[in-house]
């Protein structure tokens, strides 16, 4: 408004121009000189160049200042009630020495939007891109971030915005800003269970208290363990394939095919409203799922989970990890989740991941000796992992929270070494659907299984390395037919029994 108004302005609305349309090299040095706090000494004949590529619109531009002068800005106060009605955010960016409108005219702008926020540099003018370039570019990019803005798309350059970051401050803003447990493990007690076998598993007395250690008798269960994963995955596509295809012919009153989509599963919508209290988190997961399912696409979901701003991943693994008999907070409620990676599992095999991944952990030393009594046991013991657990490429992503927060007394801070060899669609790279590219990001489910094959401890990073290699058990399509059938015998053998007890009886 008028009040905010300087000097140069008041000369602009008498119809003198050359302070903001220089017609000279003198004009344009007094311009430059005039608009910005930082001295610029640019060579002569660059800024006659300049001035000559302006002069041949001076015309024109002459022609817009004035129209603005004389129509718009006497109907300013009907454009600022627009801009109160405004219901989006706003970033106001001010030079204090602006000499074109003074520095109140952010306050100004910041009482009249709704949703407004401002910055003023100190020692800045009115051209932000010369005096402040780093700053103004900090502010825009944070806002957009702060906003969920894409930041995997590319330039034209082929490079990513992270990529295009120089100064350490910006490159902060990309940052994930808590490392908590992403790519590092506090109570491993819950969220990996040990697998050990029988004749090994000498003390059982010790292991009470440590309810993540179990038991398998023979390698065959761990197999057992693998095929009917992968069967139930099978079926589970196949049905969900059939009744979407052909709901024309099976749809009934009684049975809704949307009913075990996973926007409408009753158990997965009794955790989302249990665990997403703020409402901005439960729409955006919302608008996720829904995006899911219009794509034909698991890329969403894992967005989702990926998304800090989505509060989703760690109320997810929380759930996971649980043995309670509490039905409001067992594991089985995320179980449709888990199952909407299976049903995308040949999506997923695009993505699979092959090599060597890492992730931290605080151990407390009776947990550790667990886990040397695996790697000793004969045959070697197997960890499987209950939750989604994120691992990097990158070994000191996985360290910098230990490297940050040493452990507690009886604790040791420990580096978790995955193996992969073979290809499998539970676990997958992830860097390119998640905000944060430049933590190289690899997903694996649920569910996978991992043999300890090293302990060692590492005297200068004062961490001890606990090497794994994923248990890959190669399942074929009649494995999985023979598994349905022998399943179904089960069923009928077992619902035969109860018929003849009950007739006995």
């Amino acid at each position: 408004n008028e009040q905010c108004e300087t000097d140069l302005i008041q000369q602009l609305r008498s119809g003198i121009y050359s302070a903001l349309l220089p017609e000279t090299s003198e004009q344009l040095y007094a311009m430059i000189n005039m608009l910005t706090v930082k001295k610029i000494n640019l060579p002569r004949p660059f800024l006659n160049g300049f001035l000559h590529l302006r002069l041949r619109l001076l015309d024109e531009h002459k022609r817009v200042l004035s129209s603005l002068l004389e129509y718009d800005y006497p109907h300013l106060e009907e454009y600022y009630q627009k801009l109160r009605q405004m219901d989006k955010p706003a970033l106001i960016l001010w030079g204090r020495q602006d000499r074109v409108y003074t520095a109140e005219g952010a306050e100004y702008f910041v009482k009249l939007l709704p949703k407004a926020e401002k910055q003023v540099f100190e020692d800045c003018g009115h051209f932000m891109a010369i005096d402040k370039p780093e700053q103004t570019a900090e502010n825009i990019v944070k806002l957009l971030l702060d906003r969920n803005c894409p930041c995997t798309q590319l330039n034209r350059f082929g490079r990513t915005a992270y990529e295009e970051a120089r100064s350490p401050e910006m490159k902060q803003l990309f940052t994930r800003p808590d490392l908590t447990c992403r790519f590092h493990e506090l109570d491993a007690a819950h969220a990996i269970a040990v697998y050990l076998p029988e004749e090994n598993d000498r003390d059982s007395a010790a292991h009470e208290t440590q309810h993540f250690v179990q038991v398998f008798q023979t390698e065959e269960e761990i197999f057992q363990y693998a095929l009917n994963q992968q069967t139930t995955a099978m079926w589970l596509k196949f049905y969900n394939w059939f009744t979407h295809t052909f709901r024309v012919f099976i749809e009934r009153e009684d049975f809704h095919i949307d009913q075990f989509d996973l926007m409408n599963h009753g158990d997965f919508q009794q955790f989302l409203k249990s665990n997403l209290s703020n409402p901005v988190h439960y729409q955006f997961t919302i608008k996720l799922i829904n995006e899911a399912q219009r794509r034909n696409s698991i890329e969403p979901l894992i967005t989702l989970y990926t998304c800090e701003n989505a509060g989703f991943y760690r109320p997810l693994n929380q759930q996971l990890s649980r043995s309670t008999t509490d039905a409001a907070k067992s594991s089985h409620l995320c179980d449709r989740f888990i199952l909407e990676f299976f049903i995308y599992r040949h999506e997923l095999k695009q993505r699979a991941f092959t090599g060597t991944v890492y992730r931290g952990a605080t151990l407390p030393e009776a947990d550790l000796a667990v886990y040397e009594q695996a790697w000793l046991s004969n045959p070697s013991g197997a960890l499987g992992l209950k939750a989604f657990t994120s691992t990097s490429t990158d070994p000191l992503v996985a360290l910098r929270y230990a490297t940050l927060n040493p452990p507690a007394a009886g604790h040791k801070n420990v580096l978790f070494v995955f193996e992969i060899q073979k290809i499998t669609p539970t676990i997958f790279g992830i860097e390119d659907i998640s905000r944060y590219i430049q933590e190289h990001e690899v997903l694996i489910l649920p569910g996978n299984l991992f043999i300890v094959t090293n302990i060692q401890e590492d005297p200068g990073l004062h961490v001890i390395t606990i090497n794994l290699r994923h248990w890959h058990v190669p399942v074929s399509f009649w494995d999985r037919i023979k598994q349905t059938c022998h399943a179904g015998r089960k069923s009928t053998l077992g619902n035969t029994t109860q018929l003849h007890n009950k007739n006995a009886n």
